[in-house]
């Protein structure tokens, strides 16, 4: 199991509402952050690819902000 983020398919007022594992980002990283995450999952699919017999799961979090919550962006 890989932790990584929302934030490999970007932000853009052009995305669809809804993403699918096929969707593409709307244009290239911008961030550090961003080109990091988006080498590890590329390094990972290459592993799943590799390794059938090993079952890979990708958690994609979400940053999130409301009344209540304490998180890095609160």
């Amino acid at each position: 199991m890989v932790k990584s983020s929302a934030l490999v398919y970007g932000a853009s007022r052009t995305d669809p509402t809804w993403f699918r594992e096929d969707t593409r980002r709307g244009g290239p990283a911008r961030t550090r952050t961003e080109r990091s995450l988006l080498e590890v999952e590329s390094y990972l699919r290459g592993f799943a690819e590799d390794n059938p017999a090993i079952a890979v799961c990708v958690l994609r979090c979400a940053n999130v902000l409301g009344d209540g919550l304490a998180t890095s962006l609160s």
